[in-house]
């Protein structure tokens, strides 16, 4: 296994972003064709490296010779590879959607689809804070840019809020790295793990709130995010497939390794300081508020999009509440809810696409009927909707089941949880079962014609779907996967282990 291949997952779709542009202006079917080699590329090394992981432990790419903790270096993690193959499989269905459609501008969106891809892999695999900066700002440039591409009244208004936020958050992004580099003098992500608790109180709650408020546009947390109505409304369809699926996956990493493996968000609030701050407090405040708030923001909408574009937002937020635990049946629980959310979303938004094909408005009514009119994408909403919601057997349910468990145990705002995860989890049932609903109304005013799937849809939608099921019906893979990810996120001192261990490559 050759250990610098973490480093082509991210320089192959740059370089080829590049050509994608200059070969797709003599012939566009190249870029198309560029895409999606380019993401199969990916999907096959990164099983590789997966395999290595399971095999070997933690994977140090060392780049430049620079050893850690001075230079550039990639660290590859059980969690940050599984979570990387979500990503590809996600990119891949927007991507097969992107290429059947007949765009002018296929080269350039092409280019800034394969710089996305690039990002978002740079961000699970990179081991310092600084080039998690930089790519935190390539994938948010990237999403402004899609979001806007439908050059309509929403998607210019969506791409200029997440503008306006994803500015803000990385102002105080940067504030934060200085603040970091100042107290300690290293940006590496290990070094600053290992010596976080040398640094005072008060500066670790400046350092908290600095890279909290950074990453609340990517999380999508309320107040945060006013940006998630018009952008999820005025996008294309594969747009808010990747911003559904894939950006949960981006944003829940870079919580994960900052708060829990990076800043130690357990240990930290065991310290017993008489002052009125206290991180488990806050975040289960601000996470359990941004349930509620973004739930009832689902319920009152009347566009598909904002509905399932909030219902997303909801779902994050109470994945974090459960990360925010910092228990391991809370983690167990947000990786169950996450791989539901990652799979599902995507699905959704699929299977609504093709359900109101034809309908000018994308409100409620539109669903009016669909099941005559599209049976087998009304099934695939339906299989969507019992997934994330929770039903019997799947991911979601147990990880919901988990969380209850977890708010019996040793943390304060017990009963707060319980009524958070019941009223989501009520509301939710209440705005996705009127949709359903609606698939049944038969309209007897209209003749029904029967939609013509795209075979892309068809095969995108089964996959997706056959991905839900699968996870469903093989507990103990899931249950296995989970563990592992849980395991490798509460163990803080290998990971600064891997990632400091001199640079040295196993060439095993």
């Amino acid at each position: 296994m050759n250990y610098n291949l973490p480093v082509l997952l991210i320089a192959i779709p740059i370089l080829f972003s590049f050509l994608s542009l200059i070969l797709g202006s003599f012939n566009k079917i190249l870029s198309k064709i560029i895409l999606i080699s380019v993401i199969i590329f990916n999907i096959i090394s990164g099983i590789c490296i997966y395999n290595s992981v399971l095999k070997n432990g933690n994977i140090l790419t060392v780049i430049g010779n620079y050893l850690p903790p001075f230079g550039i270096n990639l660290i590859s993690t059980y969690t940050s590879i599984s979570f990387l193959i979500l990503l590809y499989i996600v990119f891949l269905v927007a991507s097969l959607i992107f290429v059947s459609k007949n765009d002018d501008r296929a080269d350039k969106i092409s280019s800034v689809l394969l710089l996305y891809l690039a990002s978002s892999t740079g961000i699970l695999l990179t081991g310092d804070i600084f080039n998690l900066f930089v790519f935190i700002e390539i994938f948010s440039i990237s999403n402004i840019i899609l979001i806007s591409i439908k050059d309509k009244k929403l998607s210019i208004k969506g791409s200029l809020k997440y503008l306006i936020i994803t500015s803000i958050g990385a102002s105080l992004y940067l504030f934060g790295i200085g603040f970091l580099y100042g107290i300690l003098g290293t940006l590496n992500l290990s070094e600053i793990s290992l010596n976080f608790d040398n640094i005072s109180y008060f500066s670790k709650v400046f350092i908290f709130l600095f890279f909290l408020g950074s990453i609340m546009a990517e999380l999508e947390v309320f107040p945060f995010n006013f940006w998630i109505s018009d952008s999820y409304a005025g996008s294309k369809n594969y747009v808010n497939i990747l911003l559904s699926g894939l950006s949960s996956i981006v944003a829940l990493y870079i919580f994960i390794r900052l708060f829990l493996t990076v800043f130690g968000y357990p240990t930290f609030i065991s310290f017993s300081y008489s002052l009125p701050f206290n991180v488990k407090t806050l975040f289960l405040t601000i996470f359990g508020l941004s349930v509620i708030v973004n739930e009832l923001a689902a319920l009152s909408s009347k566009n598909v999009k904002r509905i399932l574009g909030f219902s997303s937002a909801s779902s994050l937020s109470l994945i974090l509440l459960s990360l925010s635990t910092g228990l391991k049946n809370g983690v167990m629980a947000a990786m169950l809810i996450a791989i539901s959310v990652i799979i599902s979303k995507p699905l959704l938004f699929l299977s609504s696409h093709q359900i109101m094909k034809g309908k000018g408005e994308k409100n409620l009514n539109s669903f009016i009927d669909g099941f005559r009119r599209n049976p087998l994408f009304s099934i695939l909403f339906i299989i969507g909707v019992f997934t994330l919601v929770g039903f019997p057997l799947t991911p979601s349910f147990w990880g919901k089941f988990l969380l209850f468990i977890s708010a019996t145990e040793k943390i304060s705002y017990t009963t707060l949880i319980l009524v958070i995860v019941v009223f989501s989890i009520t509301i939710e049932l209440f705005y996705y079962f009127r949709l359903m609903h609606k698939l049944f109304i038969k309209d007897e005013n209209i003749k029904v014609e029967k939609t013509k799937n795209n075979f892309v849809y068809i095969f995108s939608g089964i996959l997706l779907a056959s991905i839900i099921i699968f996870f469903s019906v093989k507990p103990y893979f899931t249950q296995n996967i989970v563990e592992k990810t849980t395991e490798d996120i509460f163990d803080k001192s290998g990971y600064i282990k891997s990632c400091l261990k001199s640079g040295e490559i196993d060439d095993r």
